[in-house]
């Protein structure tokens, strides 16, 4: 089989503008020196001479080409070099039960990749990501089982840990093992969650899905971080690279783990993220709302007015009263007045502590993995 050589049937000008009349074509198999033959007809009947030689016009008559990566040069009529091209793609178009293009494993999905779609149900060749479980033949599991899941089992125990693609009755010596025991393997879930990626990615860690900062430890469940910038209460803490379990509290830089921070030193690690570790594929974090509470709230404080007040009494006498020159009469009553004060103002509390939703832009559809 071959194709239509692209200059066939078009005009060729010399490097002066002017028709390459006489012009003339060789053909090579590619990367190589090796005069390619070339045709005048699909069926391959006709093989043209060596070079094709262009009319007067500078045009080519039809010149097939065999499939297969070819070079070409082009001189005009003196010999003086007009194109020179090498491994020039030629592939056979993919027919039915015929060869054609060849695909490789690197063109192709493989087993584990994931991919979305707008849409329900099952796809042929997948399984969906929905924490369900798949095995062979005779497991007992939900989402797939048969022999065609073995790939994707392996690939779940080997890239995976127990907590986020559990074997049912626990992991064998080796996938194999496990999938030949007609064991089973849970899919990881990607229901309702949004993809991102690891915040190390193989480089440094970025700091957008966790907070990255140094401490320093005292051998305690408290350490003094550098910065407190993004740390929030209920953040897993890893540090050092140890996992002390979510942060319980956190005063101006002192910040209390659950779990002890080992060692007694300046300087060392400490990240922190909604995630048990945000540099661990498959790890999952988030909730769709949050009630906030008094430490989620900015510091902050209240304004009020309190522009005090008197209370004025009246004073019995039973004689002449004679004060600061004034008379009073006896057996009369005259007003006193008693200190001004505050009158205690509390402010009272309110809202409803109702949850806040918490929700970016978002189509839903179906995650699915290759088997």
């Amino acid at each position: 089989m071959s194709f239509l050589w692209p200059r066939s049937g078009t005009i060729n000008v010399t490097a002066g503008g002017q028709f390459a009349s006489g012009a003339q074509a060789f053909f090579y198999v590619g990367g190589t020196t090796t005069p390619l033959v070339v045709f005048s007809d699909d069926a391959f009947t006709q093989p043209l001479p060596v070079p094709v030689v262009a009319d007067q016009n500078g045009i080519f008559p039809n010149v097939f080409i065999p499939y297969g990566t070819y070079g070409q040069r082009i001189l005009d009529a003196n010999g003086a070099l007009l194109v020179s091209t090498d491994n020039i793609d030629n592939p056979a178009p993919i027919t039915s039960g015929g060869s054609g293009i060849v695909v490789t494993q690197d063109m192709l999905l493989q087993t584990g990749d994931p991919i979305w779609r707008p849409r329900t149900g099952i796809m042929q060749g997948f399984v969906r990501m929905n924490g369900n479980t798949i095995g062979s033949a005779l497991s007992s599991a939900t989402e797939l089982a048969g022999s065609n899941t073995q790939d994707l089992f392996s690939f779940l125990w080997s890239n995976y840990s127990d907590t986020l693609c559990p074997v049912g009755g626990g992991r064998g010596a080796s996938p194999g093992d496990d999938f030949g025991a007609d064991k089973t393997i849970g899919i990881l879930s990607m229901r309702g969650k949004c993809a991102a990626g690891v915040d190390d990615m193989g480089g440094g860690a970025s700091g957008e899905i966790q907070a990255t900062t140094t401490c320093t430890t005292n051998g305690t469940t408290t350490v003094v971080v550098v910065l407190t910038d993004s740390i929030a209460v209920g953040d897993s803490a890893i540090v050092n690279g140890v996992d002390c379990g979510p942060i319980v509290s956190i005063t101006g830089t002192s910040v209390v783990l659950t779990n002890i921070a080992a060692g007694s030193a300046a300087g060392i690690s400490f990240r922190s993220s909604r995630f048990d570790d945000a540099q661990v594929p498959g790890n999952s974090a988030g909730v769709q709302n949050i009630v906030q509470t008094t430490d989620n709230m900015a510091l902050h404080g209240h304004s009020y007015s309190d522009p005090g007040h008197s209370h004025q009494y009246d004073q019995s006498v039973n004689g002449p009263l004679i004060s600061g020159g004034f008379v009073q009469a006896a057996n009369t009553n005259f007003a006193q007045q008693t200190g001004g004060s505050g009158v205690g103002i509390t402010i009272n509390s309110a809202g409803k502590g109702h949850p806040l939703t918490l929700l970016q832009p978002t189509m839903i559809g179906t995650w699915y993995m290759k088997l």
